[in-house]
């Protein structure tokens, strides 16, 4: 969906297939996502499972219509009783979105790494379950209109990911990036089989609050 206003998806399934398909090592990830947003408005996701994908279950970010060079960042979504799993990349990846509520969701087995679930084509890194990593800024070149931020997670669950369980942050020296994330009541787990050495990162202000961590 690109600079759509007023989307609903609900009471979807949508599947990748990725658990069948094969790739060269050396193949770096294409954008291949089971629901994609740029510079959308006012986005209900609900009852959505996306899995299997060679990319992300869920991918958010700015709009490609830039006006005087400052591109759209997506807004106000609403994703509730939606499970990603089982996707090659990320479970969520948040690129640019200003305003998120996520409620009572999956983004678990990212790489699925558990032998009864490995599939032959592998993964992409960062491989995390959720990764809030904006590009831009409006205070950096190739700006977007707003800071990605006010996003929040509730009753949400990260287990079984090849990478970190939640990513919270702008990579790099330039910023700030991120503003006003929390997540609560969620369950994080960063299974010992994965590759990543951090089970969990949080670089931004707001709050983790009732979590439980392993």
């Amino acid at each position: 969906f690109e600079d759509c206003r007023r989307v609903a998806v609900h009471g979807l399934e949508l599947v990748g297939n990725v658990r069948e398909t094969r790739r060269s090592a050396a193949l770096k990830g294409a954008p291949s996502h089971g629901l994609s947003f740029g510079g959308c408005f006012a986005v209900l996701v609900d009852g959505v499972t996306s899995r299997h994908f060679a990319g992300d279950g869920l991918y958010i970010r700015q709009g490609l219509c830039a006006s005087g060079g400052v591109a759209p960042a997506s807004r106000r979504f609403m994703v509730r009783n939606s499970r990603f799993l089982f996707n090659a990349r990320q479970g969520l990846s948040v690129i640019q979105l200003r305003g998120g509520q996520f409620e009572n969701c999956d983004f678990s087995y990212t790489g699925y790494i558990a032998p009864e679930t490995r599939g032959p084509y592998g993964f992409h890194t960062p491989g995390a379950g959720v990764d809030v990593e904006p590009n831009h800024s409006p205070h950096t070149d190739g700006a977007v209109d707003v800071m990605t931020g006010e996003l929040h997670f509730q009753n949400c669950r990260m287990i079984g990911n090849r990478g970190t369980s939640f990513v919270a942050r702008k990579y790099g020296r330039r910023g700030p990036f991120l503003e006003q994330i929390s997540a609560r009541s969620c369950e994080f787990r960063c299974d010992e089989s994965g590759g990543s050495r951090y089970g969990f990162i949080f670089d931004a202000d707001g709050e983790i609050r009732d979590c439980t961590l392993r």
